[in-house]
């Protein structure tokens, strides 16, 4: 699922079926300097934990420059919006 400059993808992952969820990042190096980059990272790292996915996925997000220039609020809002559609989780 694609919102606002984030891509989300999600499938069972290979580990036992009660393993928790792993996230993995894919940020454009379009995004900007590695400063803006990494901040964004951790941003995205952040929703997701606040996040409540469905144990056993494995669920990778892609940040292009659209998603750099957004704020906390905004990007949790994106990204949220993103988990739910692709079928993640739910929001705490």
């Amino acid at each position: 699922m694609r919102v606002d400059g984030v891509s989300v993808w999600s499938a069972p992952s290979s580990d036992a079926a009660g393993a928790p969820s792993r996230l993995g990042m894919s940020i454009r190096a379009t995004a900007g300097t590695a400063v803006a980059r990494n901040k964004l990272r951790r941003r995205v790292r952040e929703v997701f934990r606040a996040y409540e996915p469905v144990p056993g996925r494995d669920v990778v997000v892609q940040a292009g420059p659209e998603a750099t220039g957004k704020n906390f609020q905004e990007l949790s809002e994106v990204l949220s919006a993103a988990l739910q559609r692709a079928g993640v989780g739910t929001a705490r």
